[in-house]
C-alpha cells in the first residue's frame, strides 16, 4: 500500500465499490422477480403448509432486495461527498462501514431462509402449478439463493475494503498526522 499515493487508494476503494454494485445489482433484480413469482403462486396453491408460513421466503426475498438497493444508493451518495469535499472519514462513513457489515450477514441470514424452502418451491409450486411456476421461476428462485451467498462474500470484502482504504483516505487529508500530534501531551496542537 505504501506505493500507491491517496488518490490511487481511493480510485482502488471506488473500483471495489463498483464491482460490490454490479453483482448486488443482479441480486437485487433476481429477488424482486422471485418475490413477485412467489406472490402470484402461494397464492394459487392450496397446500399442506398455511400460507402464513409463505411469508418466509417472500420477506427474506424482498427485504433482501430492498435493503441491497438502499445501501447501494446511500454507500454512493456518501462517497461521492467524501470525494468531493476530499472529507475525512466520519460519520457517514463509519455508517456505512457498519451497515456493509450488517448487511453481508442479514444477506447470509435471507439466503438461508430462502435455502430452506428450495424443497417445497420445487416440490410443490413446479409441479402443482406447471401453468404459472416454471423451470424459469425455480432458476431465478435458486439464483436468488445464490446470490444472497455471493453478496454476503462481497459485503465482508467490501466491508475489509473501506477499513483498509480509512487510513489512506485519512492520510491523503493529513489527518494522520494531526492525530498522531495531539496524541503527544505537549504538542501545542492540541490546545488550540
Amino acid at each position: 500500500m505504501a506505493c500507491l499515493s491517496g488518490e490511487g487508494r481511493r480510485i482502488i476503494l471506488w473500483m471495489c465499490w463498483v464491482t460490490n454494485m454490479l453483482i448486488t445489482t443482479i441480486y437485487y433484480i433476481l429477488s424482486f422477480a422471485t418475490t413477485a413469482n412467489l406472490v402470484k403462486s402461494y397464492k394459487l396453491l392450496n397446500i399442506a403448509i398455511s400460507n402464513e408460513v409463505w411469508r418466509a421466503p417472500v420477506a427474506a426475498s424482498l427485504l433482501g432486495g430492498l435493503l441491497v438497493l438502499l445501501f447501494n444508493i446511500l454507500s454512493c451518495a456518501i462517497l461521492i461527498r467524501k470525494s468531493i469535499h476530499k472529507g475525512g472519514p466520519g460519520f457517514g462513513y463509519g455508517f456505512v462501514c457498519s451497515f456493509c457489515l450488517a448487511l453481508a450477514f442479514f444477506c447470509l441470514l435471507c439466503g438461508l431462509v430462502l435455502d430452506g424452502f428450495k424443497d417445497v418451491v420445487q416440490d410443490e409450486l413446479e409441479v402443482k402449478l406447471p401453468d404459472s411456476w416454471s423451470k424459469v421461476n425455480t432458476g431465478a428462485y435458486l439464483g436468488t439463493i445464490g446470490f444472497a451467498y455471493l453478496c454476503f462474500v462481497m459485503f465482508v470484502l467490501f466491508f475489509f475494503a473501506l477499513v483498509v482504504f480509512q487510513g489512506a483516505v485519512t492520510e491523503e487529508l493529513g489527518l494522520r498526522e494531526y492525530w498522531l500530534l495531539c496524541r503527544i501531551p505537549w504538542c501545542k496542537l492540541c490546545s488550540i
